[in-house]
């Protein structure tokens, strides 16, 4: 099984990707995809979170704040002050929390579908890929094909391992827990191989060809553009 609990929802967004290629060009996609997960975001968050008791917490915790601020006596008279304070933010951190981990579980699959399609690419017939195995007494080298693969040999030049890799991934391994939440595409070592890892040096993929290396890749504006939709989203629905 390679897919996980956040893989889910990906065939989906690919079939959105899919249709949205075919007219736009990979930077607006990405744009619309930021926008989409901000919206997104704050509407479950919306949604879901008691506003009202959370707008009555917020304005319990500022009173309390407001006090403190103004108390003029000794320290140990604030401390029936210090702790309604810190009641009160308690209280606004247990209403808030439960809603906004449910609605970022949305996104969460979101960013773990947009990581697999624009973070890297299967190199082109002869493009030089460097592979490295684990441990480092076994050889690992590409080997183009239909489908490219990692060939593993040991120190005799004896085969170890084949391992084919159909998607853009730059780590097979072995079955670890947390692949229960997000799988791995091109599957995974079997548990007695006698390696525990391959990584990968794919070709990156560029969405900006202006700007340092940081800049280029997927995260840098997807990010940016999500802050700001986020920001917009929450000012617009009057979400605390």
């Amino acid at each position: 099984m390679t897919m996980g609990l956040l893989d889910v929802p990906g065939p989906l967004f690919g079939a959105v990707e899919s249709a949205l290629a075919d007219f736009m060009p990979p930077i607006l996609r990405l744009c619309l995809w930021a926008a989409f997960g901000a919206w997104m975001s704050i509407e479950l968050y919306r949604l879901l979170s008691p506003q009202r008791r959370i707008s009555a917490a917020a304005q319990d915790l500022r009173h309390a704040q407001t006090e403190l601020a103004g108390f003029d006596g000794e320290f140990q008279d604030a401390m029936p002050l210090m702790g309604r304070m810190i009641r009160a933010s308690g209280h606004r951190l247990l209403l808030v929390f439960p809603a906004a981990i449910a609605a970022s579980l949305p996104m969460l699959a979101l960013l773990v579908w947009l990581d697999g399609t624009y973070s890297a690419r299967l190199p082109a017939p002869g493009e030089p890929v460097a592979v490295k195995a684990e441990p480092a007494t076994l050889d690992a080298r590409w080997q183009d094909g239909s489908v490219g693969q990692v060939v593993v040999t040991d120190q005799a030049r004896q085969p170890v391992i084949s391992a084919a890799v159909p998607a853009p991934v730059p780590t097979i391994h072995k079955w670890q827990w947390w692949n229960a939440l997000v799988g791995n595409p091109a599957g995974y070592l079997p548990n007695e191989a006698p390696l525990e890892r391959i990584d990968i040096d794919l070709p990156r993929i560029e969405v900006l060809n202006v700007g340092p290396g940081w800049v280029r890749g997927w995260e840098a504006p997807f990010f940016a553009v999500f802050m700001i939709f986020a920001l917009f989203a929450k000012w617009a629905r009057k979400v605390i």
